[in-house]
């Protein structure tokens, strides 16, 4: 494993500082823009989680347990409020950049592509496209895998057992965060051969203490579901829905038109400079394959970047914020592009052109990343989602609320249970799932019909949206068809967001609220009659 350490060359350095600045600039602009659905999915249920409320039974989502500790965990950190949650997304990546640093640093024993990786990492997170201002799973998931590979650089001959302990329970958290760390086995399992030859020690030992720590997570999680009684539940969530709601609903075809579009518009025509910097650092990469002594390290991290762009597969949408995953292992690669020659010359001249790379990507999208007011930002790329429109109407409701009120929300925007701190008294907090053909749409239409019958809540907000409600050619109407009687016989309007085409919002309250929408995408907050 290469040590050795190099002096900072000062162009890398003024690059990373001013990419530095940039991004932490450009979050600080976010604070304050709204949660959407799959944020308010994993902050209700880490709530719920850490409050001791049944995962999968009386709450629900499609990823692992681990998910709902970790989201647990942060809100009571960083606390509720968006402008603290995302100071925390922000800590969370740095705390990635620090991972990037350490293990570019372990892996080719140059500070300069530390800091270049680093740097370039930052640089791509400015692009709003990416998301990485929102709070997402994707960012909880890429630093324990990166934080096992930092504990694996840490194993010595007198320390393996801890240092493989720590880096097991790290992969072990990730698993359980999203099923996704099934893609990084094989490197690290590479990896874990690399440190048992370089430091002399024995695979097998190794590779029980690594496989141990994983197991200590993973089995104390399934353990603490089976003795709640929910395993049952977690193995169809988990496992069985994905593959109902995701995998069998986009085709090959019409996924590789999105992964397409996407390299072009986003990659291609947005980065073409730092994709510059990656084409370089992937040829150095295969140059290093050819020589024993950067042979493994190289290997290694061919390995990680094809199992992170793995990532971004799955269900075959290729999302803006699942690159969130891969970003990391682009900057590691991309990092090899600071070419160690023995000519002073070639060499500043090298880092000269990786500087004019970097001006030239904070130009070409200046706009975007410093200028544009950030809430333009974000209705842009939420399109006709009411995120936006939303936020003023859960803002009234929270003004309204008492104490003893509950809430239901009409729609898949569980961001509004959060931001009231309403735990709903059944898991169906998400209509779309209800709406997605499966053998148990009608059960769970009932049981949310039944729910409302017996116990009507005090408030209740309509989400009238395609997206929201999810509404597909064969989905059963039960519960679309009869929430409107419902609503009009036993509840009065106080607020609505009539929402036009262009997802502008215009609001109403009070016996204002009780105007007929013109648009056919708005909100309704209703009152229960009494």
């Amino acid at each position: 494993m290469i040590i050795e350490k190099r002096k900072i060359n000062f162009v890398i350095l003024a690059a990373f500082l001013v990419v530095g600045i940039s991004f932490i600039f450009s979050r600080l602009r976010f604070l304050d823009v709204p949660l959407d659905r799959d944020e308010g999915t994993y902050l209700y249920t880490g709530y719920c989680f850490i409050r001791g409320y049944v995962p999968y039974v009386d709450f629900y989502e499609i990823k692992p347990p681990g998910i709902f500790l970790v989201y647990g965990l942060f809100e009571l950190i960083f606390g509720a409020s968006l402008t603290l949650l995302h100071l925390g997304v922000l800590v969370m990546q740095l705390a990635t950049c620090l991972m990037i640093y350490k293990i570019s640093l372990r892996f080719f024993g140059d500070i300069n592509r530390a800091f270049l990786s680093v740097a370039i990492y930052m640089i791509f997170n400015l692009f709003p496209n990416f998301q990485g201002f929102g709070v997402l799973s994707e960012h909880f998931f890429i630093f324990f895998v990166l934080l096992s590979m930092y504990w694996l650089q840490m194993v010595k001959k007198d320390t393996f057992k801890k240092y493989s302990l720590y880096a097991g329970l790290s992969l072990g958290m990730a698993a359980m965060i999203r099923q996704h760390a099934i893609f990084f086995i094989i490197p690290l399992l590479l990896y874990l051969i690399y440190i048992a030859r370089t430091e002399k020690l024995n695979l097998k030992s190794l590779i029980i203490y690594y496989v141990f720590g994983n197991l200590i997570m993973i089995m104390s999680l399934t353990m603490y579901i089976l003795l709640r009684g929910g395993l049952d539940e977690m193995i169809y969530w988990v496992f069985t829905k994905p593959s109902e709601q995701y995998l069998i609903k986009v085709t090959m075809a019409e996924g590789m038109v999105y992964l397409t579009n996407f390299l072009k518009n986003i990659l291609y025509e947005k980065h073409w400079p730092m994709l510059i910097l990656l084409f370089v650092g992937l040829i150095e990469c295969f140059r290093n394959i050819f020589y024993r002594q950067t042979r493994w390290t190289a290997v290694i991290l061919l390995l990680f970047f094809i199992g992170s762009f793995a990532t971004v597969f799955p269900g075959l949408r290729f999302y803006g914020h699942y690159w969130l995953m891969f970003l990391p292992a682009l900057a590691l690669v991309s990092g090899n592009a600071y070419l160690n020659f023995e000519s002073k010359l070639i060499k500043h001249s090298v880092a000269l052109l990786i500087g004019v790379l970097f001006i030239t990507q904070l130009t070409m999208n200046s706009g975007l990343y410093f200028k544009t007011n950030p809430n333009q930002i974000y209705q842009r790329l939420y399109g006709n989602n009411p995120n936006f429109a939303l936020q003023k109407i859960t803002e009234y409701l929270n003004r309204k609320l008492k104490q003893s009120d509950e809430i239901f929300v009409f729609g898949s925007e569980p961001q509004v249970y959060y931001e009231t701190q309403k735990v709903l008294k059944i898991p169906h907090i998400y209509v779309g799932f209800m709406h997605v053909p499966s053998k148990n749409s009608k059960k769970w239409q009932e049981e949310t019909i039944g729910f409302l019958k017996n116990s009507p809540p005090e408030y209740l907000v309509h989400i009238q949206n395609s997206i929201s409600i999810n509404m597909k050619d064969n989905s059963l109407h039960i519960l679309y068809n009869w929430i409107f009687g419902f609503e009009s016989s036993n509840y009065t309007p106080v607020a609505m967001a009539d929402i036009d085409n262009n997802n502008v919002p215009t609001y109403f309250f009070d016996k204002d609220a009780r105007l007929n929408p013109k648009n056919n995408n708005y909100i309704i907050l209703y009152k229960l009659n009494h």
